[in-house]
């Protein structure tokens, strides 16, 4: 990979640091760099050295901001369900990794103005509107972590297909945070469904497309129930399933109000996507030709339309935080003084 420097992009000016992270500025040259930029399938991509890419462009962009604004309706208006994300918590530094257009970076910052976010991803996000606590950074997180700082919260959305070792993953941000902060996954599944869905259907087969060709690639969908059990291995404490649901694939089956509003938006969603995922997810590694796979993505659309396939993608969030030991050795004093207190208020109120 050739060398280069990271890029930043930040609310506060191009060049300058961000406050209480000291050292991070424009010319920083911090481990794992920017990931360099070519030309695939028509579209602008970011690329691995193995070949694995994510594909890029304002279609796809829009696309991933109506996939945000999907997560807000599955949340119920919220950003995320850990602690930090509570408006009437002060949050410190706050990392958003695979940020995308950086939409949930920017929102949260104007959520928590007294917060100092960062956006992290292949490729450099650029909003139009730019809060002053907002810092977007170049970088790829299959790399060497190495921030200048550590995190009080660190949230990372629907990166399943995109990291080789979710346990590295996951014990990179447990290091990245401070005691007491938060790591908070909001992920997805491939599609399935409760038996509608057979190996005859477009949507069956794109799926197993995808599956296969994440795997070759070293990116293979994680079973979303081991999530869990990852982060407690990695020392986090208070591990927490916050949310286990589905986003539909229209919005003309579910019987709950609730899944009919997050179908009617993830139709559009995967309908306007599907394409750029097969061909994002190396499909065309597995010997299809780009023909082939605008074939089946005109197919899988029609499969999303139809009413009688009962299909959907599961999705979970699950948190946890890194323990303090500060507050550790705070609780252990305060107990035996607790005990003490207790004993002594009762010898005064026998002679009171």
């Amino acid at each position: 990979m050739p060398e280069t420097n990271i890029q930043l992009h930040t609310g506060r000016g191009k060049g300058t640091d961000v406050d209480s992270c000291p050292g991070l500025s424009a010319s920083d040259n911090l481990s794992g760099l920017i990931l360099y930029h070519r030309q695939k399938n028509g579209r602008s991509s970011h690329t691995y050295e193995n070949g694995y890419h994510f594909l890029s462009n304002d279609g796809e962009n829009k696309r991933l901001d109506l996939q945000h604004h999907i997560w807000y309706l599955t949340l119920d208006g919220k950003l995320g369900l850990a602690p930090p994300v509570e408006q009437a918590i002060n949050v410190g530094r706050v990392l958003d990794l695979g940020t995308g257009t950086g939409i949930w970076a920017t929102d949260f910052a104007e959520d928590h103005p007294e917060a100092e976010v960062m956006g992290t991803d292949v490729k450099m996000a650029d909003p139009r509107f730019l809060p002053s606590n907002v810092t977007f950074l170049a970088a790829n997180y299959e790399e060497e972590w190495n921030f200048p700082c550590q995190f009080d919260y660190i949230h990372s959305r629907m990166a399943n297909s995109s990291v080789a070792d979710w346990s590295l993953y996951i014990r990179n941000s447990f290091a990245a945070l401070a005691p007491g902060g938060y790591l908070e996954l909001q992920e997805f599944d491939l599609a399935t469904s409760s038996g509608s869905l057979s190996p005859s259907h477009a949507l069956h087969k794109s799926m197993g497309l995808i599956r296969s060709a994440a795997a070759k690639f070293n990116r293979p969908i994680i079973d979303l129930s081991t999530l869990p059990t990852l982060l407690t291995e990695a020392g986090f404490e208070d591990v927490f399933v916050a949310f286990k649901g589905r986003w539909p694939s229209n919005t003309l089956w579910p019987a709950d109000l609730k899944e009919r509003e997050i179908g009617r938006w993830n139709y559009l969603n995967v309908g306007e996507g599907i394409e750029g995922f097969l061909l994002g997810r190396g499909v065309l590694g597995l010997g299809l030709t780009r023909e082939e796979i605008g074939t089946l993505a005109g197919e899988v659309k029609k499969d999303l339309a139809d009413p009688e396939v009962h299909a959907y993608w599961p999705v979970v969030v699950v948190y946890g935080r890194k323990p303090d030991e500060t507050r550790k050795a705070g609780r252990s004093y305060l107990g035996p003084l607790r005990g003490i207190w207790k004993r002594l208020t009762s010898v005064i109120g026998k002679y009171w």
